[in-house]
């Protein structure tokens, strides 16, 4: 590992650090466990080692007890899993009042629902592993965002990979990953799509948020943090 890779962790570790401090401030004593029975996902609630039921009407309590993970650990991958017990009180508790936008009836995308194979945190699917990254990746950073949502571009209808409100400015950016620029018909149709967006006065480096990868140079989870940072910190 060379000393640039090394001082990449380094800050991984100390932001984990910091992190988990800033919640242990505010987190009250007990634990709280969510378990599946049968259908239902139950909550109970684990203080001086008792075991107690907690009803629905507590999830404001439950909330304050979930422990969460930081966002870059590998252990948040199991509780966000969407056959996880923890998934929904955890989806609720990270999108906290933009839950309601984000996961509301939007009309989407119906082309090629075979190719919608990949699974998210969120219980999205999706069409590519790099979407997955990136949909992770926002959700992780609590910023809210829907999947494919329709928009109207003068006569055309189009459906952005993802359409996302910025949890302070409320202003909407859309994020298009186009996936195959190393073959020729993929990159004309991702040029006019582009233009098609200028020409309605959406432009990258504006509200119009782009990446790109071939076969030879696949999407990197860093930039996609960096670009999180960048139009959302």
């Amino acid at each position: 590992m060379d000393v640039q890779k090394m001082q990449k962790e380094l800050e991984h570790l100390l932001a984990e650090v910091h992190w988990i401090q800033q919640k242990l401030k505010n987190l009250p004593e007990e634990n709280i466990s969510c378990e599946r029975d049968k259908q239902y996902i139950r909550w109970y609630l684990i203080s001086e080692g008792k075991r107690n039921y907690l009803p629905r009407s507590q999830e404001k309590l439950a909330k304050k007890c979930l422990k969460i993970a930081p966002p870059h650990t590998r252990r948040i991958d199991k509780l966000l899993s969407p056959d996880s017990s923890y998934h929904n009180l955890l989806l609720s508790a990270v999108f906290n009042d933009e839950v309601s936008w984000s996961t509301t009836d939007y009309q989407r995308s119906n082309n090629y629902p075979e190719k919608l194979i990949h699974n998210t945190y969120v219980g999205i699917l999706v069409r590519s592993k790099s979407e997955v990254l990136i949909a992770n990746a926002l959700f992780s950073k609590q910023i809210p965002f829907r999947y494919e949502a329709c928009l109207q571009l003068g006569s055309h209808t189009v459906y952005p990979d993802f359409t996302i409100r910025h949890p302070v400015t409320k202003k909407i950016y859309y994020w298009e990953h186009l996936g195959m620029m190393g073959e020729e018909g993929y990159l004309d149709n991702a040029l006019t799509k582009i233009r098609r967006y200028c020409r309605n006065n959406i432009y990258p480096d504006g509200n119009l948020i782009l990446t790109y990868e071939s076969r030879q140079t696949p999407l990197d989870s860093e930039l996609v943090l960096h670009i999180i940072e960048h139009y959302f910190s």
